[in-house]
């Protein structure tokens, strides 16, 4: 579009692309439809799909786990805080 912009009418600029169009139209009709309908935004279809998403709880969650013989969440996140502070491994 910047290219036939910078064209225009008369090959220098002039009119920018409505320039160029109007020259093209009276030079010739059919070239000068054939140039609008290659610059001319096309149609985009669209076709939208909803996917709902089903969000599990927690509950759900630890059972779905435990069914598969995995470890619940609780299991896998438990906080102990009975031992006191874990000594830093040297190394």
């Amino acid at each position: 579009m910047e290219a036939l912009h910078t064209y225009g009418e008369d090959g220098s600029g002039r009119g920018g692309v409505i320039g160029l169009l109007h020259g093209a139209f009276r030079e010739d009709i059919k070239h000068a439809i054939s140039l609008l309908i290659a610059i001319t935004p096309k149609l985009l279809e669209q076709n939208i799909t909803r996917t709902d998403i089903t969000y599990k709880t927690i509950a759900e969650l630890d059972a779905d786990l435990a069914s598969h013989g995995l470890p619940t969440s609780h299991e896998v996140f438990r906080l102990d805080f009975s031992t006191g502070p874990v000594e830093e491994a040297e190394g």
